[in-house]
Formats: structure tokens, C-alpha cells, sequence
């Protein structure tokens, strides 16, 4: 919580801020400042304050009292309120918002400190026990929102809380919520809850709570729930998804479990993991398993589709093998996911998907160098896939055999005859995804082998001319052949459905 860890800082404040107050008080019972601003510097750090409408002092109340927008900043610490009252007395300090003419509260205290904050209704903090209470707290944690209408903090730094939310729902009367009846949180440790349930359109579901709870509040990574997120779809009506568990496995990865439920019928599962091993590789993987329901079960138009969707991202750090690279980009997913599963109108509007996966790699000392590439690309409408596996490359830079023959210090045209080589091997096919992974689409690739030896040198003729001859071998090799003879029988064409005389393969 934003607010757990604050309190000293604001203590500071207020005390700084009551220290200047004092000093510029003046015989004049009440003294008030229209749209005043003032500076000064206390002890460590300048304290600056404001307000729109007005301060006032006053002497015989020991009080302080900021009103309209009244803001002030100690160092990191800024507290913002349409009204700030601080009693010199009790070395209580409270903000809190103020009506407009509608009865609507303007102005609420907002709190921050450092990266933290967080706002609410009413704060009331005595800086010298320590001791205070926010009420309706409304803050931003861990991806998502912690309501509670009264919080208490203790001397040593923990805080009590009272009729507790947490949603991922950012609305101030959320759709949905993880109801907390009590809880109490020890900063920068752990956070402990007494009963707790979900409440969904403000009806409370015990069936679907727990009588305690346990939740790590640490900065670093921690286990712990995912929070749901809460909606309606027109074709799979209303949802609960996105939420499960988070589990911390080791420091180099991570995985997260999800589900999602559909009110009419529909749901799926999903895994997400993300690992890194620092100068070595990154990467992440991604796998969707859904079932979409539509119509009611046992009539002709109930219908029933599962899809999947896998994605895998991987990266080689250069710093782990100097000569060798090893990445992954592979996005796929069956023809009907899009269709019954996207959220977004780009996701039902994308037809293509890329993957591929590359190794390269050279060898020192050498002028050779070898990569290896798979891709696919997938089309969803026209339900056909393009496969390359693998093209694999192996090259030699240019190379000049008899420069070392002869005077090292003449060189002639014999010296400039320069060699390179190439040779390259592809294995590719297109075909209709529902027979990707069948056996006679092995039949069906189109493959071969290609390599080449350019030969070229260059010399001057009579001192005028540049003659540069070259010379260049390429030979193919290809694994299919095809064979054809001449018969005067009837033969029937498959492929055109027909009957005909003449080749037959």
C-alpha cells in the first residue's frame, strides 16, 4: 500500500510546516492570506505551500488551516487537499475534500511519496505517537485497485484495515471485488486477511471465499493471485477472466496460470511463462486453450469449437557464444481462435501469422559461416500454410590461393585470382493446415541443393586497359525426378477427372 510506508515523511512535514506557522505568526489574533504562497527553509530541506483561496493562522487555537487546492511539498513528499487543518495542541494534522454546491466532494487528499501514493476521503495522522486514520482509501497496487473504507495505523508501523476491496475494476463503486472483512499488513512483508470472498454487481458469493487469507507484499517478485477482470460479450455474454495464480519458480522464470468463464457456456486456460538467465538467453512462451459454446445444449444449432494458440519468443545474449546465434519467433494458432476468441478488432481482423526460428553461426579462424532458417506463414481465411524446413546456407568468404607462391613482394595476376563458395538447401511446400502434420504431405515438398564457385581475378593490359576475367561453376542437385512414357492405354486423371491417352507419370 502506498500509504504504509509515508507516515514518518509526513510527520516531518506537518512538524516543519508547524515550526514555520509559529514563526510567522504575528499579534493579530487571525490573519488571513488570499491566494498567498510561501518558502522557507527548516532544518534539512525547504518546505513550500500553497492555496488557491486562502491561510490562515491562528494563535489562540494553535491552528494552521489551508483552504482551496492547498498543497505542500516536503523533499518527496507532496499532500493535496481543498482543505489541510493542522492542531499545534494534539500535533494532529487532517485533509479532507469539500462539497460543492451539489453535495459533491471535490478536492479529495491526495498523497504521495516518492513513487507511492494514494488517495482518500479524510486523513487524520498525529505525528508525534505515530498513530492516524484514512478513511475510504483508494489506491493503485500491484496491477490492481485496494479499497477500505477505515484504516488505522499502528506505532510500529502496521496498519489495520476495515471493510477491505481488492478489484481490477477502477471504478470507485467496482463491478467486482475481493471482499476483505479485516485485514492487517506488515509493511514491506506480508499482508494477512480474516474471512474473505467475491462480491460480483454488489451480490456477495461465499460459495467462492476463503476464511483466511495470505498475500506477500513485498517490492520483489512474489507469488500470489491474479485478480479477474470483469465484462459482457455480445456472442459468449458475461465474463470473469484473465485471473488465476502467479508462481515465482527460481530467479530466472516465471509462470502464470489463467482462466476465464463465459455465462453462456464458454471458457479456457491459458499458461504464460517468461524466463531470462542473465548473458545467456531470454524469452518468453505463451500458450490458449479455449471451447466456445453457442445455442443451447441438444438443438440443432448448438455448436461447440475448441482452438489453441501457442506463441514462443526466444533470444541468444552475444555475449554467451560470440559466434552463435540462436532466436525464435513462432506465433500460431488454429483457424477458428481469432474467430470466437479475439477481444481486440485487430486480433479478428489478422489473417496472417509469421513464425520462424534461426541459428547462425561462424566458425573462427575460418572464412566459412552456416545458418539454418524455419518459417511458416499461416493464413486463417484462405486455412493454408507455407513451410520452409529448413533453408540451410553454408558460405566461404573470398579466398586468394597463390597469393602466398612467388615474391611476396610482386603480385601478378596469377596472386589476384580470388575463389568463393556458396551452396544453399531448400525444403518448402504449401499446403491445407488440416493436412500439415499428416504423412503424405511429406510427398509434397518441393526440394534441392544449390552451390556455386565464382572464380575472378583482375590485371592491366599495355598499361591502359583494366581486364577483369571471371569464371563461375553453379550446380543443382534436386531430390524429386519425374518420368514420363508414352502408353496407348486408357488412363484415368485424378487430378482433372477426366480420361485420357498419352503421358503417363
Amino acid at each position: 500500500m502506498a500509504f504504509k510506508q509515508s507516515f514518518l515523511a509526513l510527520a516531518c512535514m506537518v512538524l516543519s510546516l508547524v515550526t514555520l506557522s509559529l514563526a510567522a505568526q504575528t499579534d493579530t489574533t487571525n490573519i488571513a492570506v488570499a491566494d498567498s504562497t510561501k518558502k522557507s527553509t527548516v532544518i534539512d530541506m525547504p518546505v513550500d505551500y500553497d492555496a488557491v483561496d486562502s491561510i490562515e493562522f491562528s494563535t489562540n487555537t494553535k491552528t494552521v488551516y489551508l483552504y482551496g487546492q492547498g498543497t505542500v511539498k516536503y523533499g518527496e513528499v507532496e499532500l493535496k487537499a481543498d482543505f489541510i487543518e493542522m492542531d499545534l495542541s494534539s500535533n494532529t494534522v487532517i485533509a479532507e475534500g469539500v462539497p460543492d454546491q451539489y453535495g459533491e466532494i471535490l478536492g479529495r487528499p491526495w498523497f504521495k511519496d516518492g513513487g507511492e501514493e494514494f488517495t482518500a476521503e479524510r486523513i487524520e495522522y498525529n505525528f508525534k505517537t505515530g498513530k492516524g486514520l484514512i478513511f475510504g482509501v483508494w489506491t493503485e497496487e500491484s496491477g490492481g485497485y485496494l479499497l477500505s473504507d477505515i484504516t488505522k495505523k499502528q506505532e510500529n508501523g502496521h496498519v489495520h484495515i476495515s471493510g477491505g476491496k481488492y478489484t481490477s475494476c477502477d471504478l470507485d463503486n467496482p463491478h467486482f471485488y475481493l471482499k476483505m472483512t479485516k485485514a492487517e499488513v506488515i509493511p514491506q512483508e506480508k499482508i494477512i486477511s480474516g474471512p474473505l470472498y467475491f462480491v460480483l454487481l454488489d451480490i456477495p458469493l461465499p460459495v467462492l471465499g476463503l476464511p483466511f487469507g495470505y498475500f506477500p507484499s513485498q517490492k520483489e517478485k512474489a507469488s500470489g493471485i491474479l485478480m479477474p477482470q470483469y465484462g459482457e460479450e455480445n456472442r459468449r455474454g458475461f465474463f470473469i477472466r484473465d485471473g488465476g495464480y502467479y508462481f515465482t519458480l527460481g530467479e530466472y522464470f516465471d509462470l502464470a496460470l489463467r482462466g476465464e468463464m463465459y455465462s453462456k457456456g464458454s471458457w479456457g486456460v491459458s499458461a504464460a511463462s517468461k524466463y531470462n538467465l542473465r548473458y545467456r538467453f531470454n524469452g518468453s512462451f505463451d500458450v490458449k486453450y479455449n471451447v466456445f459454446i453457442d445455442g443451447e445444449r441438444g438443438l440443432e444449432s448448438y455448436n461447440q469449437r475448441k482452438s489453441m494458440s501457442v506463441r514462443w519468443t526466444h533470444s541468444m545474449d552475444s555475449k554467451a557464444r560470440p559466434n552463435t546465434n540462436l532466436s525464435a519467433s513462432v506465433n500460431f494458432t488454429t483457424n477458428d481462435f481469432s474467430k470466437y476468441n479475439a477481444t481486440t478488432f485487430s486480433d479478428y481482423a489478422r489473417s496472417t501469422r509469421q513464425s520462424s526460428v534461426n541459428y547462425s553461426k561462424r566458425f573462427p579462424g575460418t572464412p566459412f559461416r552456416f545458418s539454418a532458417n524455419i518459417n511458416a506463414t499461416q493464413n486463417t481465411q484462405a486455412h493454408t500454410m507455407a513451410l520452409t524446413l529448413p533453408t540451410m546456407t553454408f558460405n566461404m568468404a573470398r579466398q586468394f590461393p597463390f597469393k602466398k607462391f612467388g615474391n611476396p613482394a610482386k603480385t601478378n595476376v596469377f596472386k589476384r585470382i580470388g575463389v568463393t563458395y556458396s551452396a544453399n538447401f531448400k525444403n518448402s511446400g504449401t499446403f491445407i493446415d488440416t493436412l500439415v502434420f499428416q504423412q503424405p504431405m511429406s510427398l509434397k515438398f518441393t526440394n534441392g541443393y544449390k552451390h556455386s564457385i565464382p572464380i575472378s581475378t583482375s590485371f592491366k593490359l599495355f598499361d591502359y586497359f583494366n581486364v577483369s576475367p571471371s569464371f563461375n561453376y553453379t550446380g543443382r542437385v534436386y531430390a524429386n525426378s519425374l518420368h514420363k512414357y508414352w502408353s496407348d492405354d486408357l488412363w484415368y486423371d485424378i487430378e482433372n477427372e477426366e480420361y485420357e491417352y498419352g503421358y503417363v507419370v
